[in-house]
């Protein structure tokens, strides 16, 4: 007997899609879903070997949660042995072309193994695999990936060793932590086993503590190289497989006062910091700030190449609300900004700027921002 599960948010959603479809469009949503569930048992019983359990089911939509039109797609989440994954098949006609995640443990353990085996032959390579990360397949954002694990949905059978295989025609980002690792020697060559998929990309983070990893952020900053360097106060070290580039990066911090910083590809002393006398905090009103008041000595930074620095301040040391004001040189009069950029990493207040001339920085208070923000 079939055994169904769903959760009142679930089946509120459901209830909503019903009604906003004709009484001959639930008939056809209602006959693409008991085919899908057919063919998905089909699927797996041609590709694994055995026959799984339908737990739930649902039909895909066009726009997302709430509404849009039916497809004949459908997700089914599965059970076997008491292990749940979930098969996205179509319904529309008899067919086993199918995709599912039922391997991802697998896949997971096996790559783990075959990264430290390459790591473990290079000369110099220090620290092991902490976690890897596998965000690639037929994800399908359509449903809630909590609740449906609905990530890395692959249709090839992975035999241990077909790792680009099973990633085939599917944008797949992979990423690989350690903690204190020196990643310089590993050379592209090594990864091909995944890097011949060219729709693969490979991110390996060296995290500076455990703690920094235990504190790391969402694996999706890690598309973008920027994204990374936002993290330098975590990061000691990148080393990135994307689009047949490598970049790899050394996150070099340096201190000054209570603070430390990271100048953008380069290192502490393409800058000097000083003190300095910023403009009175009154100036900043009409910039985001009313009534403000600076709660940090202001500094002096002087760039000769326009480097992009980030600063990272300890929360100890700031308010609650706080953003960072700057004042650049020019000659046309002193510019004030007051920056909207600021992010919390770890026990620090990351922000950043460019500096192209000769800039001023303090944090100030926002006890009243003009926006409401």
């Amino acid at each position: 007997m079939k055994k169904i599960r769903l959760t009142a948010l679930l089946l509120g959603c459901t209830i909503l899609f019903s009604a906003c479809d004709s009484k001959e469009q639930k008939a056809e949503n209602e006959k693409n879903l008991r085919q899908a569930e057919k063919n998905a048992i089909a699927y797996i019983e041609e590709k694994y070997g055995f026959t799984p359990e339908v737990i739930e089911s649902a039909i895909e939509r066009s726009s997302g949660l709430f509404g849009g039109t039916p497809l004949t797609t459908a997700m089914i989440r599965m059970s076997y042995n008491n292990k749940d994954f979930s098969v996205y098949i179509d319904g529309e006609t008899e067919n086993a072309d199918g995709a599912d995640n039922y391997q991802q443990d697998e896949i997971i353990s096996a790559l783990t193994e075959k990264l430290s085996e390459k790591a473990e032959s290079a000369k110099g390579i220090v620290g092991e695999i902490k976690s890897i990360n596998i965000d690639g397949g037929k994800t399908h954002n359509f449903f809630n990936e909590a609740e449906w694990n609905t990530g890395n949905l692959y249709s090839e059978y992975f035999d241990g060793e077909n790792f680009a295989e099973v990633f085939a025609n599917n944008a797949c980002n992979i990423t690989a932590d350690y903690v204190d690792a020196d990643l310089i020697s590993l050379d592209r060559s090594f990864y091909n086993f995944l890097l011949d998929n060219e729709r693969v990309n490979l991110y390996m983070i060296s995290y500076r503590s455990e703690k920094d990893y235990e504190e790391r952020p969402d694996y999706n900053v890690f598309t973008d190289f920027t994204e990374i360097k936002k993290h330098a106060i975590q990061i000691e070290e990148s080393l990135v497989f994307v689009n047949d580039e490598t970049e790899h990066n050394e996150y070099i911090l340096g201190q000054y006062d209570d603070f430390y910083y990271y100048v953008s590809d380069s290192t502490p002393d393409t800058v000097s910091f000083a003190p300095a006398d910023m403009p009175d905090a009154s100036e900043f009103d009409g910039n985001g700030i009313i009534d403000g008041e600076f709660v940090t000595p202001a500094y002096n930074i002087v760039s000769g190449t326009g480097e992009r620095i980030y600063i990272y301040y300890p929360h100890s040391e700031l308010p609650e609300k706080s953003r960072l004001a700057t004042c650049k040189k020019t000659d046309d009069g002193d510019k004030i900004h007051i920056s909207p950029l600021a992010d919390d990493i770890g026990s620090y207040r990351m922000v950043y700027f460019d500096a192209d001339s000769e800039t001023q920085f303090a944090f100030i208070t926002e006890k009243e921002n003009i926006n409401n923000e």
